[in-house]
């Protein structure tokens, strides 16, 4: 069965491309710039030999990070663009 067990690592690339929780955010050229990323990062991961476990940490490290990073983008641009009272 190909493709089993591949749900995180689709949702981590989707995540780093762009694609927000909320839903209505995002594209395939985000998701594929994601996708790229996370295989470089994944790979090096691997090439340094890090266990199964802890390639499961990178990758939710990656998600959190790129979670916590649109957040702090999207309040920082919520704020410039109140006007002053």
């Amino acid at each position: 069965y190909t493709g089993r067990g591949s749900e995180f690592d689709v949702l981590a690339a989707a995540v780093l491309g762009g694609t927000t929780f909320e839903g209505g955010h995002g594209g395939i050229g985000g998701t594929i710039g994601g996708l790229l990323v996370l295989g470089l990062a994944l790979n090096l991961v691997n090439l340094v030999g890090l266990s199964f476990y802890a390639q499961l940490i990178v990758k939710g490290a990656i998600i959190v990070a790129a979670s916590t990073t649109y957040e702090f983008v999207r309040r920082s641009s919520a704020s410039l663009e109140k006007p002053a009272t």
